[in-house]
């Protein structure tokens, strides 16, 4: 909402699917992912043809691309349906302070 710091000049309406699309693509490189690339790139190991495995690959990032791009605008549909953006919002900023003051306390604790 253009009301939180920050944020002026920027509302619904100029979300727009490329937009969403970068997004996604952007959130692909997920940390979190990693085992499961590991665990993948060894599965494509144990295959015999190089035109499988770019297969077997292609289909797997189209996969996750397709789950996250369409999650996204699945969630993103729920709380504009709700109009609890603002409320969203404001918890949002309430984990980001606290995950950031944890992260800093445990810089300077050692």
């Amino acid at each position: 909402s253009p009301d939180l710091p920050g944020r002026e000049g920027l509302s619904g309406s100029t979300l727009t699917i490329p937009l969403v699309i970068a997004a996604a693509l952007v959130d692909g490189i997920n940390p979190c992912a990693f085992a499961v690339l590991i665990f993948l790139m060894l599965s494509l190991m144990s295959l015999d043809s190089r035109k499988r495995m770019l297969m077997v690959g292609s289909v797997f990032i189209i996969a996750v691309f397709l789950f996250y791009f369409f999650s996204g605008l699945g969630l993103f549909s729920v709380i504009q349906y709700a109009g609890i953006s603002r409320l969203i919002s404001v918890i949002a900023a309430v984990i980001a302070l606290a995950a950031g003051t944890i992260s800093i306390l445990s810089v300077v604790r050692g």
